[in-house]
């Protein structure tokens, strides 16, 4: 059938309106930005990092860049796994995204280190090691094909029940407990004489719903967004494990950027990161104190339980070490946690950061839109008894025995790395490439160095290496 010059006309028309429409869609700051990133993540928008990133992380970016780079942003999963979004970052179709630990250690295995149970104690060191070693873990990527943009937590994570409170090992046993973020999750848990259900991220929730899984370990955010806290009943406070996340882009995107404004992100990254890092971590308590609220009760194991936990998770370590990161790795994390333990150089901050407020009305929907006909009465944290004797009490994580310095406009850049490398090879100390990058080989001759001047062998370029060596 021929379609009316009449007809034809009014289609066209209407393609023309709807191209003209979509234009208008993409808002003035994406038609005037130089280069336009299409970013995924499964982060729910208006919740916890999506706050984050819309309110600190973007600012930034449009402060060092100069609005020169727009972010189209696909919130909520809707372009899939994480292994979706490496899978199109490889491909051209996205530029970044906000990637779990799956996601993050589809490129670069090393990440992996970072979630061995029980390395970390505290949020304080784990920005010890940050501040000190997020270089050496973007070399990973770059190597890989894709920038670090930022190494950002995802929570200690806990574990959440249906049934168990996971007081003992005999709830380990007994529990159908989800996993989804890899082989050393999956073998602490093994360890501990669970048999885990292997189950991508996305159809998770489901299977909690519908009785095939009882437990996951998981973020409080997590819990919250999707809903799966109203069947939890127990959530144990022990935390087996940090776990990191991470912002990404491919290297071709970042070098996309032009140099100066790259350098403008590096530079800044570390005030970015504390700012971030400040915000989502009080917005995850906020979202856990609305689940204890609520009615999850919390449980803490006896001492002699986590004792008994922790060992058998540590057991896993030398499983992964020399496959998925090298020792040479695990080495360097420990001897900054050993620095920082025995009360070495503090960490030293851009500045002195305030995470925006959480909204009240975001915590309070919570309750209100998924309060139970008889809300359970929260009780107070059961501790398991199994035995006469009272159990220690567990030591506290000891505070930090150091005051952060409120670092005078401190920066790192690329001039200043040159300089430092081309100090260290006149002696002898830096064979590699002087590019003015901190990767592992400029880490590791700041280590020797430091260690023939008696200074905290940290690997990191601070005041205290560049007053030593004459590099201002």
């Amino acid at each position: 059938m021929k379609m009316s010059s009449a007809a034809s006309k009014i289609i066209t028309a209407l393609f023309v309106l709807m191209a003209f429409c979509g234009g208008m869609a993409l808002g003035a700051e994406q038609r005037q930005a130089a280069v336009v990133f299409k970013f995924a993540t499964q982060a729910p928008k208006g919740m916890g990092y999506a706050n984050a990133f819309k309110d600190i992380f973007m600012p930034a970016m449009d402060q060092a860049t100069e609005k020169t780079v727009f972010w189209k942003v696909y919130w909520g999963g809707i372009m899939g796994n994480d292994d979706d979004y490496v899978r199109k970052m490889a491909i051209g179709q996205l530029q970044g995204g906000g990637l779990t630990l799956v996601g993050t250690n589809m490129i670069s295995p090393e990440y992996s280190v970072l979630a061995l149970p029980f390395l970390f104690n505290d949020y304080e060191e784990v920005d010890f090691v940050r501040d000190r070693m997020h270089d050496t873990f973007d070399s990973f990527f770059m190597k890989k094909g894709f920038k670090l943009l930022m190494w950002i937590d995802q929570d200690f994570d806990l574990i959440y029940s249906t049934k168990w409170k996971f007081d003992s090992l005999e709830d380990y046993r007994r529990a159908k407990l989800l996993t989804w973020s890899g082989p050393i999750e999956e073998a602490w848990m093994k360890a501990l004489g669970a048999s885990p259900i292997v189950l991508g991220i996305v159809e998770s929730p489901s299977a909690i719903r519908s009785g095939i899984a009882d437990s996951n370990i998981t973020t409080g955010i997590w819990q919250v967004g999707t809903q799966v806290f109203t069947t939890s009943k127990y959530v144990s406070t022990m935390k087996i494990r940090y776990t990191p996340a991470s912002m990404v882009l491919t290297k071709k995107a970042w070098e996309s950027i032009p140099e100066h404004y790259r350098d403008r992100i590096t530079a800044t990254r570390a005030r970015t990161l504390d700012r971030f890092n400040t915000a989502s971590r009080k917005e995850a308590k906020a979202y856990y104190d609305s689940m204890i609220k609520y009615g999850v009760t919390p449980v803490t194991p006896s001492s002699e339980v986590r004792a008994e936990i922790r060992r058998r998770c540590i057991s896993v370590w030398p499983r992964f070490t020399g496959k998925l990161f090298p020792k040479s790795l695990l080495d360097e994390i420990m001897d900054n946690l050993e620095s920082y333990r025995k009360g070495g150089k503090g960490r030293v901050k851009k500045e002195v950061v305030e995470a925006p407020p959480v909204k009240p009305v975001e915590t309070a929907a919570v309750e209100k839109k998924a309060a139970p006909a008889e809300k359970p009465v929260a009780a107070a944290p059961i501790k398991a008894q199994p035995s006469p004797a009272s159990p220690k009490p567990e030591a506290k994580a000891q505070p930090s025995p150091f005051t952060p310095k409120p670092e005078a406009a401190f920066t790192v850049t690329k001039e200043t790395i040159r300089a430092v490398q081309e100090k260290l090879a006149a002696m002898g100390l830096y064979t590699k490439k002087i590019d003015g990058i901190s990767g592992p080989g400029t880490r590791k001759a700041v280590r020797a160095y430091q260690g023939r001047k008696r200074m905290p062998r940290t690997g990191a370029i601070d005041a205290e290496l560049l007053k030593s060596l004459g590099v201002k």
